[in-house]
């Protein structure tokens, strides 16, 4: 079965951009692992950055800056002429640092201790505005209004960490995040959202989705149990899952999760 031709583009961006930046990064996560990127309208929270990008992505895209993390940092590269990016600032941040999400007006930094918030007022040096400390483990990021949920895990030994949890943050006040729950999971990866359903890569129990409706309280409701995926890429129509099998694409506008196609990855020997 053949992807759209949307898709086809899709998959064509994920490839470019995911060598580039296995390349440029720290390396601190596997290539299987490494979140991909796709051109979107709408953005990766309720519209407003130019690019979307998978929860475990270690690089973003906003108002004509793609931000990568480097080392204890993030490198700000200037990409309003496409075909001549430039470098044009660096900010420190922290040695554990692993996955970058924006909301359009701040950048939302996944650590293995810790969730960072920078506003971007000045787009090539962004500031810390706001901190939430968390029990060691790997956690991406994905924030949906004032609310941010950030996934941890136990299954890395690089990560370290003893809990398998959904944390619901509230981030009203960018500057003061706090916990408002946590959901035992069983060994979440990658998450994403489109519109208000909550979709979750949960090791051998396969993708979860969750109504999040009241964004305070997730609510599961359903999956894909042979979905054994790292991470998500939900667009307006579809959602795009990336694991070490392959690639697949699900319609999620039925109410239900509809598989429509996949390609098969060959495991390496």
């Amino acid at each position: 079965m053949k992807f759209s031709n949307s898709c086809a583009s899709i998959i064509k961006f994920i490839s470019v951009i995911t060598l580039t930046l296995a390349a440029a990064a720290c390396g601190s996560q596997t290539r299987q692992e490494m979140g991909a990127a796709a051109p979107s309208k709408s953005g990766q929270s309720a519209g407003a950055s130019d690019a979307k990008t998978g929860s475990t992505a270690r690089f973003s895209v906003m108002n004509e800056k793609l931000y990568i993390i480097s080392g204890g940092g993030i490198d700000v590269f200037d990409i309003s002429v496409a075909a001549n990016p430039t470098k044009s600032g660096f900010t420190g941040v922290a040695l554990d640092i692993e996955t970058l999400f924006n909301d359009g007006k701040h950048l939302f930094v996944g650590s293995e201790s810790a969730l960072h918030i920078y506003a971007v007022t000045n787009p090539d040096r962004p500031v810390k505005i706001g901190f939430h400390r968390h029990a060691r483990a790997c956690d991406p990021v994905v924030t949906s209004g004032d609310v941010a949920y950030v996934t941890l895990r136990n299954d890395n030994p690089r990560c370290g960490g003893t809990r398998n949890v959904l944390k619901v943050v509230d981030i009203e006040d960018r500057s003061f995040p706090f916990e408002i729950a946590s959901i035992p999971m069983h060994a979440p990866k990658g998450l994403g959202i489109a519109d208000k359903r909550l979709f979750i890569c949960d090791g051998d129990h396969g993708m979860v989705e969750f109504d999040i409706s009241n964004p305070h309280s997730p609510l599961e409701l359903s999956g894909v149990r042979d979905e054994k995926c790292f991470d998500v890429i939900p667009l307006e129509k579809t959602l795009i899952t990336t694991g070490q099998d392959g690639i697949s694409q699900y319609d999620i506008e039925q109410g239900k999760l509809i598989r429509l196609s996949r390609i098969e990855v060959e495991k390496a020997q």
